[in-house]
């Protein structure tokens, strides 16, 4: 499907059975998957692994898609989102996607329908891919979203909950792979890219 890098997915839902059936169909096109049956186990593993879809079922315990949706786009800001559901309505879909979530599509899934999907997902998600080219991490993908917004270091401290410190040695790591001197150039940067449709 793309040449430029293989996508790892996290799919999200409470029932083994669909877990299985979603990790099938990605193996067949050489995608790599990690699958979670709690949201909150997904929500850990966002914060250190590298993450290019998230997939999840809207209805779980203790914690639903809907609020994954929202917790997962704090930590990665423009991480795509699909969601599916055994009882789609329309109301349900508009909520969806007005939350951000990339697509919304219903279960039994059929292949072609949620290759199709991801495939748009991803596309749409290409500046954040030319990220991973640098190979940023997450933490230091969400550091260069929140400079581009025109953050200090105190203010991303503050928004991440980590020590300014730590935020400054992301920012060093960012400007080194990304080949730039001073935070002028980093948006320049970032502009030439298109990095800047991210923030």
């Amino acid at each position: 499907m793309r040449d430029k890098f293989k996508p790892h997915i996290f799919v999200v839902d409470d029932e083994q059975g669909m877990l299985e059936v979603v990790s099938l169909i990605l193996e067949q096109v050489e995608f790599e998957c990690t699958c979670f049956t709690k949201a909150d186990d997904c929500l850990r593993h966002l914060r250190t692994q590298i993450c290019d879809l998230l997939i999840t079922d809207v209805k779980m315990p203790h914690m639903g898609g809907m609020e994954l949706l929202r917790q997962a786009r704090q930590i990665v800001p423009w991480l795509p989102v699909i969601m599916m559901t055994s009882y789609a309505s329309v109301s349900m879909s508009v909520q969806a996607l007005k939350a951000g979530a990339a697509n919304f599509i219903e279960k039994p899934l059929e292949m072609k329908t949620l290759l199709a999907v991801i495939e748009s997902a991803l596309t749409q998600n290409d500046p954040a891919n030319v990220l991973r080219g640098k190979q940023l991490t997450n933490v230091e993908m969400t550091v260069l979203c929140l400079i581009l917004q025109g953050r200090d270091n105190d203010e991303i401290a503050d928004i991440l909950q980590r020590p300014a410190s730590e935020v400054e040695s992301h920012r060093s790591n960012i400007m080194r792979k990304l080949d730039v001197n001073s935070t002028v150039d980093l948006e320049r940067r970032a502009s030439a890219m298109g990095l800047d449709k991210i923030s």
